[in-house]
């Protein structure tokens, strides 16, 4: 059975401008999270956010799970949820 990322913990774009850009999640979950600039209070800042749309095609396997909470674990401002 193919199960998409529902039920993944993921970063909610309510979250992004917390982000510490800890590097955690894209390195550990390339395929989840990525690289990317927003502004906050009129400066840009380099942050982590979950791939848009991503979870729609993700397939989730046990090892991407495990890597998953993981990166949450290590996340510094911990807004993996």
């Amino acid at each position: 059975a193919k199960t998409n990322g529902a039920g993944l913990p993921t970063l909610h774009d309510e979250d992004v401008a917390k982000c510490t850009n800890c590097k955690t999640c894209y390195q550990q979950v390339p395929e989840l999270f990525e690289k990317t600039k927003i502004v906050v209070d009129g400066a840009p800042k380099e942050v982590a956010h979950t791939i848009p749309g991503v979870l729609d095609t993700l397939q989730v396997t046990p090892e991407l799970k495990a890597r998953v909470a993981r990166a949450a674990a290590n996340c510094d401002a911990e807004i993996i949820r």
